[in-house]
């Protein structure tokens, strides 16, 4: 299920636009931070070392879960909170 779907599921129609103009805000914004960061870092270690430093694998997103274990998305159970019991969704 992907993050677009989870949202739309899981967020009051009221609130949809907001929750999705501040995941934009965020995914935008990371992106312009690690452009910064990886600008900063080619300056100080060369283009030679950025390049090596971007070529390794990321870890994937499950393996950096609070809570949860490593594994694979298809072999865990998730529990999907209802809507009604987020607080914050009301």
């Amino acid at each position: 299920m992907t993050a677009f779907t989870m949202r739309q599921r899981l967020v009051p129609d009221h609130l949809l636009g907001r929750i999705t103009s501040l995941y934009r805000t965020v995914a935008d914004g990371s992106e312009a931070l690690g452009a910064l960061v990886g600008g900063v870092f080619a300056a100080i270690a060369g283009i030679r070392a950025t390049v090596l430093v971007g070529a390794l694998p990321s870890p994937p997103p499950w393996s950096c879960s609070a809570g949860t274990t490593a594994a694979p998305p298809q072999t865990r159970k998730c529990q999907v909170p209802a809507a009604h019991r987020l607080p914050w969704l009301r």
